[in-house]
C-alpha cells in the first residue's frame, strides 16, 4: 500500500444498555441449576478454530476446585467430540447448553464470572471476537487464549480488563482462571476497567462519530 496512513480501523460497537444488568440476578443460573457456582463462560461456535479441547483440559486441571464450573453454550462441528471427551475424562465441572437467544445472552454474561476468548495459535485473524466486547460491556474479567499478535490481545492489555495467556497451553489457562477465582477483588476491578474502556471506545455513538468524521 502506497500510503498506510490513509487506512483507519473502526471497531464494531456494542449495545452497552443491553449489558447493564444487575449482577445479583440469578435467573439463568437458577433455571439451569448453576446457582452458587463460579461460572467460566464460553458462548459461540464450537469449531476447530476455537480450541475448546484446550478448555476441556483446563477444566480437568481445575476439577478439584469445587465451585468453578465451565459453561459452554452453543453448537458446532466439534461439540459432539468435546462432549464425549468430557465424559471420557469423567469431568463434572463442564456443562454444555444449546444456543441462547440474543435477548437472553446478556443475562447469561451478567451471571458469569469470567469470559473466555479462545482461538488456536494458528488463527492470526485480526478480527476481534464479538464476545470480548460483550464481556467488557457487562463488566466481566476476560481470560484470552489467542495468538499474541491478535487485536483482541491488544484490547485486553490496553483496557487491563483481564489476563492473556499462551494459546494451546491448558496449564496457563487453568492458572489464569484460578487466579481470578481466588482473588475476586482483582477480577471485579478488571471487569470495571473493561466496562469503562467499552464506554469510551465501543459505544454506538462513539463508533458512529468516527464514521462521520471519516466521511466528512
Amino acid at each position: 500500500m502506497s500510503n498506510p496512513s490513509r487506512v483507519v480501523v473502526l471497531h464494531n460497537w456494542v449495545d452497552l444498555n443491553a449489558y447493564s444488568i444487575s449482577t445479583n440476578s440469578q435467573v439463568f443460573a437458577s433455571k439451569h441449576d448453576l446457582e452458587g457456582l463460579f461460572l467460566v463462560l464460553f458462548a459461540g461456535v464450537m469449531g476447530y478454530a476455537q480450541d475448546l479441547e484446550n478448555v476441556i483440559m483446563a477444566a480437568k486441571q481445575l476439577q478439584n476446585e469445587a465451585k468453578i464450573a465451565f459453561l459452554l453454550i452453543g453448537d458446532g462441528i466439534e461439540k459432539a467430540v468435546l462432549v464425549e471427551k468430557t465424559k471420557a475424562l469423567g469431568l463434572t465441572n463442564v456443562r454444555f447448553l444449546p444456543w441462547v437467544s440474543p435477548k437472553e445472552y446478556p443475562q447469561v454474561v451478567s451471571e458469569s464470572h469470567i469470559g473466555l476468548v479462545t482461538l488456536k495459535e494458528t488463527m492470526k485473524t485480526p478480527v476481534v471476537p464479538s464476545k470480548l466486547l460483550g464481556y467488557m460491556a457487562a463488566g466481566k474479567p476476560v481470560v484470552a487464549s489467542v495468538n499474541p499478535e491478535s487485536d483482541a490481545i491488544t484490547i485486553v492489555k490496553q483496557a487491563k480488563c483481564g489476563l492473556s495467556v499462551e494459546p494451546g497451553n491448558s496449564q496457563v489457562l487453568a492458572d489464569a482462571i484460578r487466579h481470578i477465582y481466588r482473588l475476586p477483588d482483582q477480577g471485579r476491578e478488571m471487569g470495571k476497567r473493561g466496562r469503562v474502556y467499552a464506554e469510551k471506545n465501543f459505544a454506538k455513538e462513539v463508533i458512529l462519530n468516527q464514521y462521520e468524521n471519516i466521511l466528512q
